[in-house]
């Protein structure tokens, strides 16, 4: 599962995400939309979540033969990850 703490109009909100079947080391927001954020497993997989969506992840993300350990969402419509199968994956997202 994925635990993610948003603060909106002062107030902390504190949600908990389960998907994963594993740790998640790596958790990024969207830079253009403030209800998106990705997460990195090390059950291999990259998921994109809506934080206004608590029962599942919009997307899974797959490609990694082994542990997800980073992910990135600096660019508007890519998303990033890094895993320790020695590999970077890039996910388009329009």
């Amino acid at each position: 599962f994925c635990f993610v703490v948003v603060v909106v109009e002062g107030y902390v909100h504190r949600s908990t995400y389960s998907s994963h079947s594993q740790w998640v080391p790596s958790v990024m927001w969207s830079r253009t939309n403030e209800h998106l954020f990705v997460s990195g497993s090390y059950d291999s997989l990259v998921k994109l979540w809506d934080t206004r969506s608590l029962k599942a992840p919009l997307y899974d993300l797959q490609g990694h033969d082994d542990r997800v350990l980073c992910v990135d969402w600096s660019q508007q419509d890519l998303i990033l990850s890094g895993g320790a199968d020695n590999s970077l994956k890039m996910f388009s997202f329009q």
